[in-house]
């Protein structure tokens, strides 16, 4: 039954802090920090119906530091991130199980750290008073690895508090597989606008 090989309760909490100079015409330079992770725990389940926990709170977690440069135009926004700090905390020892590392970090540490290059890129493509279509790439690059996460979205305002969006979502982690990922959400939100 192949309707039993899926993840469950898959979610994301993230949370981004940014300081701009703006002084030059369309070049801004930044610094940046932020955090993501997930809040509630994470089972893949295979085709027997066993779960197997891939991930909880701060199980893995990304917090970045990043100093760069923002290029800004109508309807796309590049932060080059010149220089960043990526580090990848696994804080639940259950994860580990009996493997050697998870998501980059040994067993008997919390926390890998690695120094490289970023690129954010976030493009509207449709900004209209209901609907909306946008896209965001994140790479980072040293001389060990690369990572690339692009997630698009398509959402739909039904009121002032409520929206429901598509969200299509193709990563490629080395230190989590040699495989790209590819994921497709239907998520409604709650929201309130002042």
């Amino acid at each position: 039954d192949i309707g039993k090989y899926f993840f469950k309760n898959i979610d994301r909490f993230e949370l981004r802090n940014k300081l701009e100079y703006r002084e030059f015409n369309k070049v801004t330079p930044f610094i940046m920090t932020s955090i993501h992770t997930q809040l509630f725990k994470s089972n893949f389940v295979d085709f027997e119906g066993n779960r197997h926990l891939t991930g909880s709170l701060m199980a893995p977690g990304y917090t970045h530091f990043s100093l760069g440069t923002l290029f800004q135009g109508s309807i796309y926004s590049l932060h080059f991130g010149l220089y960043e700090i990526k580090t990848t905390h696994v804080f639940n020892k259950e994860l580990f199980g009996d493997k050697a590392s998870i998501y980059g970090v040994q067993a008997g540490k919390t926390a890998y750290i690695e120094h490289g290059l970023s690129l954010r890129a976030n493009v509207s493509y449709y900004n209209g008073e209901k609907i909306k279509i946008q896209s965001e790439l994140y790479t980072f690059l040293n001389a060990n690895s690369i990572d690339l996460e692009l997630r698009s979205d398509i959402s739909y305002q039904i009121n002032k508090y409520f929206k429901v969006s598509m969200m299509t979502e193709v990563m490629f982690d080395k230190e989590y597989s040699d495989k790209i990922q590819f994921r497709n959400e239907i998520v409604t939100a709650f929201m309130f606008y002042k």
